[in-house]
């Protein structure tokens, strides 16, 4: 009766190792199958993300269309006017793609984020780049609104997402804070929103300005920009 006995016990204690290393393997797959879930969710690219390139063709165009608008700013704000202009969506991309060509300084002005794009769509800006993030490129999105008064500008921004996966409000609050702005930042991480001074200097002439409109249709943006009195810039 001993020996049967003993053979039942080995037998169970087998089942039992055989039963902790299933579970084992089992788990294993799983973990395995959520980290290349993330990878793939992480690294997905959304269908409208095609950034421009650089247009060689069209350069010498891009930069006479810079120029030019930078000469009519320049003309109405230092004669004491304000101006009225159209940024078109694909003018835009072309720019943000030739910044390295256009303006030789600032092609890496965007940090960690590469081959940007800009949407511009119903009262709204989706703006995107690659980026890198734990190890991975993602594709880093985010679309606001901008409400303008005579002292702020407020960007009101939607959870941003890396590649298919929501980030949290806080990333994006952490880059937007980072980013060039008036002379002062605010940033509201529960509203989802940035508020930046509406006081500005353009570079030729040294005139302050303030952003007056900003109206978003599909693919255009129009701006009216108007001066400010001369003296200091708002602290």
């Amino acid at each position: 009766m001993a020996a049967p006995a003993a053979r039942r016990l080995a037998s169970r204690r087998l089942s039992r190792r055989v039963g902790w290393r299933f579970l084992a393997a089992l788990a294993g797959a799983v973990v395995i199958v959520v980290v290349l879930g993330l990878a793939l969710a992480g690294t997905y690219r959304p269908r409208w993300y095609h950034p421009a390139p650089v247009d060689r063709a069209r350069l010498r165009e891009d930069k006479a269309a810079l120029v030019s608008l930078e000469e009519q700013i320049s003309a109405a704000l230092n004669a004491g006017r304000e101006v009225r202009f159209e940024l078109r969506e694909d003018q835009l991309n072309r720019w943000l793609a030739a910044r390295g060509e256009i303006w030789p300084e600032l092609a890496a002005d965007l940090g960690p984020f590469q081959q940007p794009q800009v949407l511009l769509r119903d009262g709204r800006i989706q703006v995107a780049a690659r980026t890198r993030k734990g190890g991975l490129t993602v594709v880093a999105a985010l679309t606001c609104s901008v409400d303008v008064t005579d002292d702020t500008l407020v960007l009101r921004y939607d959870a941003p997402r890396l590649g298919a996966i929501p980030a949290p409000r806080g990333w994006a609050s952490g880059v937007l804070a980072r980013l060039p702005a008036g002379s002062g930042v605010a940033v509201d991480q529960d509203a989802g929103a940035v508020a930046v001074d509406n006081d500005w200097v353009w570079p030729n002439g040294k005139r302050r300005c303030r952003l007056r409109e900003l109206h978003i249709a599909d693919g255009v943006a129009t701006v009216v920009l108007e001066p400010l009195r001369a003296g200091p810039r708002l602290q």
